[in-house]
């Protein structure tokens, strides 16, 4: 074979070659959103204090509410605002059994009565908490917990990007570009494959949750530090955590 004709067949096969390598280096980094979603889930399953796997968690601390939330929480609990009072802040306990129980309870004082999740007249923020939360934070794995959420609230799944979270890390967004503010997506921090966010606007709804803080002294990495919940542009719900315990008894019965 001559030089010329050995050119001719060579630099067709090796341009071939490089070109089938271009989608797979340039889509590496990406993963599909069903695979992100079973990462959550590993992520959540495999969960444990020391060597000991976690299977049931109790998250102290306090949570503020705000505007008509705070209200109806002063309502139901009795206790009355002062004049132009627009915040709350009370006692919140987040318990958490191991697979798919979840409740949050709030009350002024240790012994004051409570008000909670499971009950039917509660404000905005703890629908959003028994709605978004308890999903997200669930330890049954990804496709039980995060993708029945998913699944209602219409994401596309097939769609992911990158964005950026708070304190600037990275996060991969499933379900739109992170500048789609109209559209519902699930972020996934990039580093740890925990969820740090999850925007609904299902149903013409317009809700918000921001799980911030994974790995603090406070919660270690089972729990953020800080869970946001946002309704119309506005945030109407803080938790903030305190203490973790993990692996204590908690009853049937409180679920």
């Amino acid at each position: 074979m001559t030089k010329r004709s050995f050119r001719r067949f060579f630099l067709p096969a090796a341009a071939a070659a490089a070109l089938s390598l271009l989608p797979a280096a340039a889509s590496a980094w990406m993963f599909s959103g069903d695979v992100l979603i079973h990462k959550v889930g590993v992520a959540r399953r495999t969960m444990k204090n020391g060597e000991v796997k976690v299977s049931s968690l109790e998250v102290k601390g306090r949570m503020t509410l705000a505007g008509s939330d705070a209200k109806k929480a002063a309502d139901a609990l009795g206790i009355k605002l002062k004049e132009g009072e627009t915040e709350l802040t009370l006692m919140a306990t987040a318990s958490y059994k191991i697979p798919g129980r979840c409740l949050l309870e709030l009350q002024e004082t240790p012994d004051g009565q409570r008000l909670t999740t499971k009950d039917e007249q509660k404000p905005e923020s703890l629908q959003m908490f028994a709605d978004i939360v308890c999903p997200l934070l669930d330890g049954r794995g990804g496709y039980e917990g995060p993708l029945s959420l998913i699944k209602a609230s219409g994401i596309r799944r097939w769609t992911v990007t990158l964005g950026r979270v708070e304190k600037q890390a990275i996060a991969y967004v499933v379900g739109g570009a992170p500048a789609q503010r109209d559209k519902s997506s699930f972020w996934v921090a990039k580093d740890i494959f925990q969820p740090v966010r999850f925007i609904d606007r299902s149903n013409g709804g317009d809700r918000e949750v921001r799980l911030i803080d994974y790995g603090t002294e406070e919660t270690g990495r089972w729990h953020p530090k800080k869970i946001e919940l946002h309704s119309e542009g506005k945030r109407i719900g803080l938790f903030v955590a305190e203490k973790i315990s993990p692996n204590v008894k908690l009853h049937d019965a409180i679920f």
